[in-house]
């Protein structure tokens, strides 16, 4: 239920622009104390939020544009991230953090081995996933505090022919782009390597990893506010769309480009990158009943960016012509 609340209050503050001149997180403070709020009144009256995902819907599109739009600000703030599941596993790892803090004046007993323990159900275990280190809905702004591991960068560096790359030598890199921080050596790696291989992965047909590799150096890109390997993304995606590796979904190509052009923290060269790239996939390989839903998506994203109108409104032209196609 804490999940649907937010992206519905959030949505909300989306959709009448409150806190518009202020950081992403200030809005997301505001939200997450609303939710709390109403989540409280509803535990008191003895209900249930069952059926709160019919009426979170309501606001999702406001979310997740608005959500998508603020990644220029707060690149890792993905609004995957808004669940139920990633909520419980951040609020066990800040749990499993204050008793790493206060360990030596913990008394023995049932709580400290919770806090420290390492057995099935203490909260080692079960926050050994990587998004358990990701960040909270008011981190995204803030860059990761560890550097990316360097032993995990061995595979990347091996030296490789420029045949078809396996697409399992990105995955120790995709798999933490939310946890640790890049630096410009590390991405420059990843750009090059791409160029090297001439973009040539080894992926079965209309994969989801491949759309997960493609998102996760997206999310590499923008949180190393990366422009080169943005660029790169941009081609990937469209040789994987071409060669069928990836599927043509919109909705699909529009979070890879906005998560992507995120990596350029002005206002104009950022609004200047969307337009291009969604400009590209208003002219691919679109069918007829994507285009109104996408368009829609647009109208939402320059309610929430208004300034990105004069660089979208051809895409948005588009989209127009192909919702009317007479079949």
């Amino acid at each position: 239920m804490t999940a649907n609340l937010f992206v519905f209050v959030d949505g909300e503050l989306a959709r009448i622009r409150l806190f518009v001149a202020e950081p992403p997180f200030w809005r997301r403070l505001a939200a997450s104390a609303q939710v709390s709020m109403i989540e409280r009144e509803i535990v008191a009256l003895k209900g249930t939020g069952e059926d709160s995902t019919d009426w979170a819907s309501l606001r999702a599109e406001p979310f997740f544009m608005q959500a998508l739009a603020d990644l220029r600000q707060s690149p890792r703030n993905i609004p995957d991230l808004i669940s139920a599941r990633q909520f419980q596993a951040e609020l066990l790892m800040r749990a499993r953090i204050v008793g790493n803090e206060v360990k030596d004046s913990l008394p023995e007993g049932p709580l400290k081995t919770l806090l420290l323990g390492e057995g099935e159900n203490d909260l080692t275990s079960r926050t050994s996933h990587p998004l358990a280190y990701a960040p909270s809905p008011v981190e995204g702004g803030i860059d990761a505090p560890l550097p990316f591991p360097d032993d995990l960068l061995e595979e990347l560096r091996r030296p490789k022919d420029e045949g078809p790359l396996e697409a399992r030598v990105f995955a120790s890199v995709v798999n933490f782009a939310l946890v640790f921080r890049f630096d410009t050596e590390t991405v420059d790696l990843i750009a090059d390597l791409l160029r090297k291989v001439k973009y040539r992965l080894k992926l079965e047909p209309n994969s989801d990893i491949g759309f997960s590799l493609i998102m996760g150096l997206a999310i590499i890109a923008a949180s190393a506010r990366h422009n080169g390997l943005a660029d790169e993304v941009r081609i990937l995606s469209r040789v994987l769309r071409r060669r069928g590796v990836v599927g043509s979904a919109a909705d699909n190509q529009m979070r890879i480009a906005l998560t992507a052009c995120a990596s350029r923290t002005d206002l104009h060269e950022w609004c200047k990158a969307v337009g291009d790239w969604f400009f590209e996939i208003a002219n691919g390989e679109i069918v007829r009943e994507e285009a109104p839903l996408l368009r829609s998506h647009v109208q939402a994203l320059c309610r929430a960016v208004p300034s990105l109108w004069p660089y979208i409104s051809k895409a948005d032209a588009a989209l127009v012509a192909i919702s009317y196609q007479v079949r």
